[in-house]
């Protein structure tokens, strides 16, 4: 019996929740001698590229150059490249890539990761596409996947899907071996409390509710880290400026979010309508305390099943909880709540994803 091919298809590698969910799914469907495994990347570009390319997993460029891009010579060099597999399993809507998966005749999976552009305006092409999307996914899909009940009820109220097969796979993570690192990059004195937030400067995201937070504290003996990029930068860097933090709270970019998560005592995600958790499941990983909004979509409902009392419902709830931890650090850490927060992660794996997709392709 041939494996089942499986063509992975993305619009670019950028350093988000979608390019790392894709990439380390495909490593560990590589490892499965029933599938064949490669990738498709619309817009080849992003600092997640050089890892596809040399992960050793098949690779193919799109050459779109933007996402209303409908050239018939794009349409069919991929829809050619779909031509050659049994499945084609979408992880972000395009118009021109959904109508060449029509065309190849090959069965199709559409993965909704919760790119609902929440907080972003709509102009008309935007509010096309959904319509467009809303047909390919109703009428052309053979199933839909969400990360998140929140990204399932989402899509549901925005496309109804009444008829089409769907089911809930939460992203899952690689296992994780904590790194014996050689002194501390972002703590500067002992006594510091490390407070850490990792995501895109973007406008979801809410790293200004930290900020705000922050102006209600005594910020001393703390530092706070919001490592990421992205438009929003300029934004929070003038909310610093005026609460008069820049001592204080820093925005280092894009680093080792796994060395930061290690250094630091707690861990802040302040999103509003994240379709799912990879950070907080990678603080998790090593035992660390995360704090979440009730607004905080798929991220809330990943969090709240281990320790609801660290979601919290405002910037003066999250002031308080932050103060709560400074004070009385062993609430927060001690080996028994560290041991739970490893054990609820080890049940988000990446293996047990790829199982799940691997069971679903078979029904299609």
């Amino acid at each position: 019996m041939r494996p089942l091919k499986i063509l992975h298809i993305i619009w670019s590698a950028e350093m988000g929740g979608i390019g790392k969910v894709v990439l380390n799914l495909c490593k560990a469907q590589k490892e499965d001698p029933e599938i064949e495994v490669a990738v498709l990347i619309a817009k080849p570009e992003g600092l997640l590229l050089k890892e596809f390319q040399v992960s050793g997993i098949c690779l193919y460029e799109g050459q779109l150059k933007h996402g209303h891009d409908i050239k018939r010579s794009l349409l069919q060099k991929c829809r050619k490249i779909m031509q050659g597999f049994d499945i084609l399993h979408f992880h972000s809507f395009n118009p021109l890539l959904a109508e060449a998966g029509r065309q190849s005749g090959c069965k199709m999976l559409y993965t909704e990761h919760g790119n609902f552009g929440i907080g972003r305006k709509a102009g008309v092409k935007d509010r096309l596409v959904r319509v467009i999307q809303g047909f390919y996914l109703n009428r052309i899909m053979d199933g839909i996947t969400f990360n998140s009940q929140f990204s399932r009820s989402l899509s549901e109220s925005r496309f109804g899907l009444k008829k089409v097969k769907k089911q809930v796979i939460y992203n899952g993570i690689p296992s994780f071996a904590s790194p014996s690192y050689s002194g501390m990059m972002y703590r500067h004195k002992a006594e510091e409390f490390i407070l850490a937030s990792v995501g895109r400067l973007a406008t979801v995201k809410r790293f200004d509710r930290i900020i705000e937070a922050i102006s209600l504290l005594d910020p001393k003996l703390l530092r706070v880290i919001i490592m990421g990029e992205g438009p929003e930068r300029t934004h929070l860097e003038a909310l610093i400026k005026k609460y008069h933090l820049e001592t204080f709270v820093q925005l280092p970019g894009v680093g080792d979010s796994r060395r930061l998560i290690h250094e630091a005592d707690l861990c802040v995600l302040p999103s509003s309508g994240e379709a799912f958790g990879l950070v907080a499941l990678e603080a998790f990983q090593q035992g660390k305390p995360v704090l979440v909004f009730n607004d905080g979509g798929g991220l809330k409902e990943i969090v709240e099943q281990v320790e609801p009392h660290l979601v919290v419902n405002s910037t003066a709830d999250l002031a308080a909880k932050i103060r709560e931890a400074i004070q009385s650090p062993d609430a927060f850490n001690h080996q028994d709540l560290r041991s739970k927060r490893i054990h609820y992660a080890a049940q988000f794996s990446i293996e047990k994803m790829a199982g799940q997709f691997k069971s679903l392709y078979t029904t299609l």
